[in-house]
């Protein structure tokens, strides 16, 4: 069996892994969290966005009221002209800071969606330290144990080795006779 020194290694070698292992889904957890953190940020890009959207629309309803009611009081028409200029100016640059925002918006989206896949990137890789973190603990107990017992196998009695040198000739080369049963093989074979 393992003596006590050995036991105390194998014992000391899986609780590190374990602990590391620990650490490490720790770590995946908080990568994990921090992804949804990321996806939530990206949603409210979204919610955001349609609520300035909305804002911008308002703005521009009032302000071509306001500009109607101005060209009105002055005596313009505004469906023709000067008037229906301003008009589809107001309109215009309405429409313009919308498509900024809109493109801003999606920057911002696509930002916090890749900032939460990285996120999940990284817990996939720190799961996968967890799991080889026990699988080395594991297999660094099992060598430990396995050294404990080759002072065991070096004092039996039982030959580990063949000696290989009775098949060569004093000149060095192979000698061609069949130890079983001693029949030499080269005769048949016309060596």
């Amino acid at each position: 069996m393992c003596d006590l020194a050995t036991a105390a290694t194998i014992g000391s070698t899986l609780l590190q892994g374990s602990q590391q292992s620990k650490a490490y889904s720790q770590q995946a957890q908080i990568a994990n969290q921090n992804a949804i953190l990321a996806n939530n940020q990206a949603n409210q890009v979204q919610v955001a966005k349609q609520s300035e959207e909305a804002a911008i629309q308002e703005k521009k309803r009032q302000t071509i009221g306001t500009a109607r009611a101005s060209l009105a009081a002055n005596g313009s028409d505004t469906g023709m002209g000067t008037g229906l200029g301003a008009i589809q100016d107001i309109a215009y640059g309405a429409q313009k800071d919308i498509d900024n925002l809109n493109y801003n918006a999606a920057v911002d989206q696509n930002n916090y969606k890749q900032v939460s896949q990285n996120y999940k990137n990284q817990a996939s890789v720190l799961n996968s330290y967890s799991s080889n973190a026990m699988t080395g603990a594991v297999l660094g107990a099992a060598a430990s144990y396995g050294s404990s017992l080759s002072p065991y196998k070096a004092s039996s009695t039982a030959s580990t080795g063949t000696d290989w040198s009775n098949l060569m000739n004093p000149n060095g080369s192979v000698k061609k006779t069949n130890y079983w049963g001693n029949y030499d093989w080269s005769k048949k074979w016309g060596y």
